[in-house]
């Protein structure tokens, strides 16, 4: 049915059409002239304006006629006629002497509020049409509507109401409105009957649709019918999906449940001391007509309701009423042992010359707590996962499961004095004179990384800032590889190995390279320790000229967030225009970095957690990467804006090139990407942008692109974030999702920098941007990850030397470390194979009593997954600090996992020779889902659902292709598994609850 609503107002206008007349003529006669005609709209009033020269004054005034003016005896009356009238004006100067003047008020004809042609959605859908049909008035006319458009008819409209203004030639106006209504809703309900038992297929479901147009259409499980009834039902969750005439649909899901309910619960391990876990049983209805029956695992059958059992393996319930053929139901439960969990070893690593790492193993796939307890040769105790060896004797690990009495003794003898050492040095040189030889007057380049491998060990070292390099390695004979921070550059090859077969030796590897192309290749990065609420905090700016040729005074632009204000910097700047601050640096020559800190006041108008982004570019920025074969000449700069009413993402080609392949793009809105598939750009020729708008309802945006195919930055997905654009529903804006993804410009020589407002900070801690998605912090291999470690000197003098230790997952990619800002001056060395070492010597820091502010530091590194991490690995990082001859303050863990489609697709992955077509849907889901799988093998099937914490929160047995999880789960992510009756995986996967 449709309806609608009109409401209009007159609005007026005149327009003057301009002539004079005259009276009498002569030098010093006496004249007046008046317009010939004034158009005015209905019930408009206007004032009249005769001319008067010549004669002598005063003059007297007198119109004819006298009616419907302000006055009859002024200059300028007011008139408010409701017709056209003549006007006749008598002026008469003091001498007596008189002239005249006629005009005509002409009202023009009236305008009525116009005819709305309205044609309302169906489905709720925005198909709304109205069209505006003017009446009276002048023509042409021109329209504006409420929501911007400017022609008489609009459409793709939403359930509304929808004003438009039209004005006509003589700049008339009238209002209309109209509404735009909801089709009548369609709701479906329905009437469940369970079935007897989850093996007999008697359950029934009966529909009941409100509203829409018949006839309807219903659809079950896919399978279209005209009739509401269904017979025949197994146990599960069945969609049901009712099609109107007019094609509108609602969907509605229904569970049909087992009359003979079958629950167990019990211990989730064996007991370490019995052997043995109790299993409970529970059955409804319960009677002389319910038999009970345990099965497990090596053919073990109980007919008790709980039993004792002393196996690991999977347990089901099966549960059977003798009044009804062929009626069961079952349930399973899966009992561990802690043998699985508790490794009887260590893992020991050789990370120097008579240097070992020795750590405790915690298996891939458990998550629970887990503790090591070390004895060292001293006899000393250390509570912790991983230590350096610095004593020759035996090493006792002790690893348990807190609470519980199963553990396990693992001892090794390490000798210290066994290995004898020889050292291995050099330098990375720019070859200038191209000869593949390092001469000693050749500049040095630092950041490089040396990578020396034997056939059982891999070091690592970086150069520092001339270019130098030094190992202290166990004899054998090594191979010498090195990678550079940019792709401009390449290595002589072949680089030399080195034969270390003597004590003390010293062998020296210089590594010379050559430009591949000439051209100052500018990197930027910004940081900031924290930013505090209502606090003064900093800035620190890093540049580096990573290419072949020196940079000319490359000049840094700092763009504040709107809520941070500039305070003043270490180095002046040149320009500061409210949020943007220019600084011009001199020259840099290849491989020369320059630091300085900018402070910044954080705005009390800000939320507390809000996302502030700041950004920093330095020019020049060349395109210095060799290009691929293919590349266009595209390149996509993205660009974002908060309006009143919208979000706008602009993407711009800014190349040389128009976009030759489609690119694709996804948007987040809070945790959820906005379209089932990532969306495409397909064209976009040069200097030309396309923009997307989403509705400023307080969700923070994420809006990620790719690079056009070939561009030197491939590798780069340009992407940013909008925080805190309109209000929600609560009438704030969500706060926490920008951190969680990677925030990508598109070259280096740009950087974004968001970070949330705090109000409190735990002085020595480990933090990572991006933060990663959801609780388990994921993130796609090979993206890049920024750690910071933050340091405080909290005792009661002057600290003089800062140390920081950090051991660098397997899993992260050495050979892409960046050297990030600092607070103060350090040295960077690599021990071993992944071991990182900052070295802040003479730092002289106060202690917190002394200078709160002074007392505190960090240090950022870059660093990338590697492109092969399996998924869900867990990639971990924790930082030892050091203060002088104290013991290590030890920071928190931050963690990453690796995974793909986590946003809204999740995939599952089958283990090899398991073809089993899994299926889950919805996902993500608001807490129930139902699991298909289109090659299910025969028997009983296992589902065991872990939360992100590694607890087990559910273990549901079935049989067949289908199952209904229809018990609600909380908000979150949890790791799906499946298992065959035999305990053995068959498949894992996610499943994302909102």
């Amino acid at each position: 049915m449709q309806r609608h609503t009109m409401f209009f107002r007159l609005h007026f206008a005149a327009i003057l059409l301009l002539f004079g007349f005259t009276a009498k003529s002569g030098a010093q006669s006496l004249s007046v002239t008046l317009e010939n005609t004034y158009f005015i709209c209905t019930g408009q009033v206007v004032q009249l304006f005769p001319l008067v020269s010549g004669g002598t004054g005063p003059y007297t005034y007198s119109w004819t006629p006298a009616t419907n003016l302000s006055c009859s005896d002024c200059a300028n009356p007011e008139v408010f006629v409701s017709q056209t009238t003549t006007y006749a004006l008598t002026v008469m100067d003091a001498m007596g002497e008189e002239a005249s003047a006629f005009t005509v008020v002409q009202v023009v004809p009236p305008m009525s509020a116009p005819v709305m042609s309205v044609q309302s959605p169906v489905c709720n859908q925005n198909g709304g049409v109205i069209v505006a049909n003017p009446v009276g008035g002048t023509p042409p006319y021109t329209y504006l509507w409420s929501n911007g458009e400017t022609t008489s008819a609009i459409g793709n409209l939403i359930a509304g109401i929808y004003c438009v203004t039209v004005v006509d030639n003589f700049g008339c106006s009238v209002e209309g409105c109209a509404t735009i209504t909801e089709s009548s809703p369609m709701t479906v309900s329905g009437n469940v009957t369970n079935a007897s038992c989850n093996s007999t297929p008697d359950g029934a479901i009966s529909i009941n649709v409100v509203g829409g147009t018949p006839p309807y259409l219903y659809l079950w499980n896919g399978s279209p019918v005209t009739e509401p009834v269904v017979n025949g039902l197994s146990v599960g969750e069945y969609a049901i999906s009712v099609v109107d005439a007019n094609g509108c649909t609602a969907i509605q899901n229904f569970y049909v449940g087992s009359n003979l309910v079958v629950d167990a619960s019990g211990a989730g391990f064996l007991d370490c001391n019995t052997g043995t876990a109790q299993l409970q049983g529970f059955v409804t209805p319960s009677g002389p007509n319910i038999n009970y029956l345990w099965t497990g695992p090596n053919s073990y059958a109980s007919t008790q309701l709980n039993p004792v059992v002393d196996m690991a393996g999977l347990y089901t319930l099966i549960a059977t009423n003798t009044n009804i053929p062929d009626c069961s139901s079952s349930f399973g439960l899966f009992v561990q042992s802690y043998d699985d969990i508790i490794i009887d070893d260590m893992r020991v690593t050789l990370t120097g010359c008579n240097t070992y790492q020795l750590s405790g193993i915690i298996p891939p796939d458990y998550f629970g707590p887990i503790q090591f307890e070390w004895t060292l040769p001293d006899g000393s105790i250390v509570p912790v996962g991983t230590i350096t060896a610095n004593q020759t004797g035996v090493y006792q690990l002790r690893t348990f499961i807190p609470g519980e009495s199963c553990e396990s003794y693992v001892s090794r003898f390490i000798d210290l004095e066994a290995q004898t050492c020889a050292t291995l040095n050099g330098r990375v040189v720019n070859d200038l004179d191209l000869d593949c030889v390092a001469a000693a007057a050749e500049a040095g380049l630092g950041s490089w990384i040396i990578t020396a491998a034997s056939a059982t060990d891999t070091f690592n070292a970086i150069t520092d800032a001339f270019g130098a390099y030094s190992f202290s390695l166990p004899l054998g004979n090594y191979s010498i590889s090195a990678s550079g921070p940019a792709s401009s550059w390449q290595v002589c090859l072949p680089v030399s190995g080195a034969n270390l077969s003597a004590a003390g030796q010293v062998a020296t590897v210089d590594i010379p390279v050559q430009a591949i192309v000439n051209c100052p290749e500018l990197s930027v990065s910004l940081s900031s320790p924290l930013l505090r609420r209502c606090f003064n905090s900093v800035y620190y700016i890093n540049v580096c000229n990573q290419g072949t040729e020196t940079a000319f005074a490359p000049v840094v632009t700092l763009t504040l967030d709107a809520f941070l204000t500039y305070q003043s910097a270490q180095i002046q700047p040149s320009e500061v225009n409210g949020q943007v601050v220019v600084w011009t640096l001199t020259d840099l020559q290849p491989g020369e970095c320059r630091s300085f800190a900018a402070f910044v006041s954080v705005s009390c108008d800000a939320e507390l957690g809000q996302t502030h982004c700041s950004e920093v570019s330095v020019t020049p920025d060349p395109l210095c990467a060799p290009p691929s074969g293919n590349w266009s000449g595209a390149s996509l700069a993205l660009s974002g804006e908060c309006t009143p009413e919208e979000v706008r993402f602009r993407v711009l080609n800014t190349g040389t090139g128009d976009l030759a392949e489609p690119v694709q793009y996804i948007v987040i809105e809070d945790a959820v990407m906005l379209m089932q598939n990532p969306g495409s750009i397909d064209q976009l020729p040069a200097s030309e942008e396309t923009i997307f708008a989403f509705p400023a309802n307080g969700s923070t945006y994420i809006f990620s692109l790719e690079q056009a195919s070939g561009h030197p930055f491939a590798q780069l997905s340009p992407t940013i974030a909008i925080e805190g654009c309109g209000e929600n529903g609560q009438g704030g804006f969500s706060t926490g999702w920008v951190m969680q993804f990677p925030i990508v410009t598109t070259t280096s020589a740009s950087d974004i920098l968001c970070l949330a407002n705090i109000g409190s900070y735990d002085p020595n801690d480990k933090s990572a941007l991006p933060v990663g998605y959801g609780d388990n912090h994921y993130l796609e291999a090979g993206d890049e990850i920024n750690y910071r470690i933050r340091f405080q000197n909290t005792g009661t003098d002057t600290a003089f030397t800062v140390v920081i230790r950090d051991e660098l997952a397997p899993w992260l990619d050495i050979t892409t470390l960046r050297r990030g800002n600092a607070s103060h001056n350090y040295s960077l060395d690599i021990q071993g194979e992944r071991m990182l070492v900052f070295t802040f010597d003479n730092i002289l820091l106060p202690d917190s009593t002394t200078n709160q502010e002074g007392s505190n530091g960090f240090v950022d590194f870059y660093i990338r997954t590697q492109e092969d991490t399996p998924l869900e690995t867990r990639v971990e990082n924790t930082a030892a600090i050091y203060f002088d001859f104290n013991e290590p303050v030890l920071t928190n863990t931050v963690f990453h996992t690796i995974g793909e489609n986590f946003i809204d697709i999740i995939n599952w992955t089958d283990n090899p020779g398991a073809d089993l077509g899994w299926k889950v849907y919805p996902n993500p889901t608001p807490g129930t889902a139902v699991l298909e799988l289109s090659h299910a093998p025969a028997g009983t099937k296992i589902l065991v659902i872990t939360d992100q914490h590694g607890r087990e929160i559910r273990r549901i047995a079935f049989d067949g292709t289908r199952l209904s999880l229809t018990e609600p789960l909380p908000s979150g992510w949890y790791a799906l598994r499946l298992l065959d009756d035999g305990g053995m995986l068959m498949g894992s996967g996610k499943l994302v609850v909102k």
